[in-house]
Formats: structure tokens, C-alpha cells, sequence
């Protein structure tokens, strides 16, 4: 019996070893990670770090220093409904090369209200009008739009996208561009002028 409680601990041990998972801090007073120090490379490790007051999500975007911030794998920690962290935690599953170079790029989201949600909702409304406005022309006979439906609707997605640039939505839903209904509506007023 003893020996089987022996060999049972002896097998167990590595994988409690093994099973451990590095983590490092990251602290934005300073702009440092891991105070300072190279990275766990070729492992999967933790982020973690302190919470600003009201964040609610925090997002690290990493990428080769070489390559642009678009290629970038990005990991998320969103706060849990209706507590206050004062701490995060971010899983990196992609273990990193100890050959090449990385930019970690953080970004911190609070919790908009309603005031300034209505100013961009405003602020996108009057874009989008004035985006109209300035590609129609408009005479005594005719509506004449002065670019194709296909150009106008691409134009008019990028116009909501950059207003909603600085946002992201607490269940990670992006603008998916307008919906056939507006695209059937401007084909049809695209036939009439």
C-alpha cells in the first residue's frame, strides 16, 4: 500500500510541475511588463496587472515589431457582470519566439453612459447626413447621386466604422455594415434618378 502511495506521488509530480503556467505583471505607471525582464518565450503565460478605477475590459494586442498591428493576435479580459475588479488576468495561448522581437499594444475600456453615447450616435447620424447630402444632386427635373450604389453603401459603412473606432461592444459585436433592406432601398432610389 505504501509503495502504490509512492509511485501514485511520484507520477503525479510532473505534471504538477508541468501543469504550471508563468505569469507576468504588467504595470501602466511605469509602461513595464514583467518588470523589465525578457518574456517567458516558447510557453503559453499570464498577464496580469492592476485595474484603473471603472475599466471594464482590458485588450493586448501582440505582434512581431517587424509586422504591422493588424496581423496582431489579440487577448481580451472583460469584467464579470455587476463586480468591481481591482485586477486582470489575460490567458496569452500563443507562446512567443525567443528569436523574434514583439510590441504588446494594452487598451483599457470603461463603460460609456448615455450622454456620450448619444454624442456619437449624433455625431455618426450627422456624418452619414452630410455624406448624403454632398453626393446627390439634386434639380428642378431630378435626384441624380453622383456615385454608384456600391461605392456609396462601402463609403457609407466606413463612416459608421470610424465613428464607432474608439468603441467596442461589451459582447464583442462590430458594425457588420447596413443591412440589405438599406441596400434594396438606395438600388431602387439609384433607378429612379
Amino acid at each position: 500500500m505504501k509503495n502504490l502511495l509512492i509511485l501514485c506521488l511520484v507520477l503525479t509530480l510532473p505534471m504538477e510541475v508541468i501543469g504550471q503556467i508563468k505569469s507576468v505583471s504588467f504595470s501602466p505607471e511605469k509602461n513595464q511588463i514583467n518588470s523589465g525582464l525578457p518574456l517567458p518565450s516558447e510557453e503559453r503565460f499570464l498577464i496580469d496587472g492592476l485595474l484603473p478605477e471603472g475599466i471594464r475590459r482590458v485588450e493586448v494586442k501582440i505582434h512581431k515589431t517587424t509586422k504591422k498591428i493588424n496581423t496582431a493576435e489579440t487577448y481580451t479580459w472583460k469584467a464579470a457582470y455587476l463586480t468591481t475588479p481591482s485586477v486582470f488576468e489575460i490567458y496569452v495561448a500563443y507562446p512567443l519566439r525567443s528569436s523574434e522581437n514583439y510590441t504588446l499594444n494594452f487598451y483599457y475600456y470603461n463603460t460609456t453612459d448615455t450622454t456620450e453615447m448619444a454624442a456619437v450616435k449624433d455625431a455618426i447620424h450627422t456624418n452619414l447626413e452630410t455624406y448624403l447630402k454632398a453626393n446627390f444632386e439634386v434639380t428642378k427635373k431630378e435626384v441624380k447621386a453622383l456615385v454608384s450604389q456600391k461605392a456609396m453603401i462601402i463609403q457609407l459603412n466606413e463612416i459608421v466604422n470610424q465613428g464607432l473606432s474608439n468603441y467596442t461592444h461589451q459582447l464583442d459585436q462590430d458594425f457588420a455594415g447596413f443591412s440589405d433592406v438599406v441596400k434594396q432601398k438606395s438600388n431602387r432610389f439609384m433607378v429612379l434618378s
